[in-house]
């Protein structure tokens, strides 16, 4: 099913949860809704289950306008935060109730359960109770129960918040596998920018109920939009250094000092430093403030003129706390942003270095 939001607005009394939202879903793909807590993106969720109905804009599934269709007749399946698993029943019954609901012939609604539950690797657990299984099985079990009456579209939301980190990265893997295998068009709410973007093809950020970026997971790590994306994706988060366009309208300098251009931030990530040899190549100059060993790399904070900088250098690099290093730039690597406005800038633009060396 191929999902559009034209210009959605959700709006409680004075508040918009939801702020002239427009993305579309392709079919077969999974799109991760991404932002903090209460940036409108499981309120987006529900308008597309129909538990909330839109105060603008139009939702359409396929060609078909579903803004006033109510959430039984969209032919979704859709797994909570908590799973909501009927704890009187088995796991062969959960799995099987919607097909009651629906009244499937039961040899033929029992094939389907057992089938999805092998799907989900619960196959041996059909007898348990929920409150016998672990957390990841019972997820499994709400997944086979939201796909068995095969749904033209999935709705996850933030199915892995309570989970705890090992099981949590077993459990997206899990996910995008039965997606792929089933090739249902799913949307998952995460406020987890790792989860996001290790399995969905695509990301759809928001902040203040507003879209702040549509892309692909390493486009939005590459070319952010503005700022917000660029501090939110990455971990850790893109260095963000003052700078000003000098007037020739080519050229930014590193400098807190007012200068006739607009100012902008230089945005630079943690792996795209390089420890420069000689001043020619130095954009900068730092104080290391702490070496972090972690696992295969090594992670320096350092201070370049008040200003704090994360960068990851080669493990076998041997700096100390109160070291100065001078730091270049990867070719290509550095983002511009309009302070004033937070967007990014598109020029081309020469950066030198300025008021920041030491």
């Amino acid at each position: 099913m191929h999902i559009t939001l034209d210009q959605v607005t959700v709006q409680f009394g004075q508040v918009k949860a939801v702020d002239n939202l427009s993305a579309t879903f392709r079919s077969g793909e999974l799109v991760a809704l991404l932002g903090p807590s209460g940036c409108g993106k499981s309120t987006s969720l529900f308008v597309l289950a129909g538990i909330y109905k839109p105060t603008a804009g139009i939702v359409k599934f396929d060609d078909q306008v579903m803004n006033q269709v109510e959430p039984e007749d969209r032919e979704i399946g859709m797994v909570f935060q908590n799973y909501a698993l009927y704890p009187h029943m088995s796991v062969l019954d959960n799995i099987l109730f919607p097909l009651q609901m629906k009244k499937v012939p039961k040899r033929e609604a029992r094939e389907r359960a057992q089938a999805m539950a092998e799907l989900v690797q619960v196959g041996h657990l059909l007898g348990r109770k929920p409150g016998q299984l672990s957390g990841g099985q019972q997820q499994r079990v709400a997944i086979a129960r939201a796909l068995v009456k095969e749904p033209k579209l999935l709705l996850l939301d933030e199915p892995l918040s309570n989970l705890d980190a090992r099981l949590r990265l077993e459990m997206r893997e899990e996910i995008r596998r039965i997606q792929q295998e089933t090739g249902v068009t799913t949307v998952f709410v995460t406020h987890d920018q790792e989860e996001a973007m290790s399995i969905a093809d695509r990301i759809v950020l928001m902040q203040g109920g507003k879209l702040q970026q549509d892309s692909t997971p390493q486009t939005m790590y590459r070319e952010p939009e503005n700022v917000f994306t660029a501090e939110f994706i990455g971990s850790p988060k893109m260095n963000l250094m003052n700078g000003a366009e000098l007037q020739d309208g080519q050229t930014v300098i590193l400098t807190d000092a007012p200068t006739t251009g607009r100012d902008v931030w230089v945005g630079i990530r943690p792996e795209d430093w390089i420890l420069a040899d000689n001043d020619k190549d130095a954009i900068c100059e730092a104080t290391v403030t702490l070496v972090e060993n972690i696992g295969r790399d090594t992670l320096l904070r350092a201070e370049s003129g008040g200003i704090p900088l994360r960068l990851f250098v080669p493990q076998e690099t041997d700096l100390q706390v109160g070291s100065r290093i001078r730091l270049g730039i990867r070719h290509g690597k550095v983002r511009f942003f309009d302070k004033a406005t937070g967007l990014r800038l598109h020029g081309e633009f020469t950066l030198r270095g300025g008021e920041l060396r030491l």
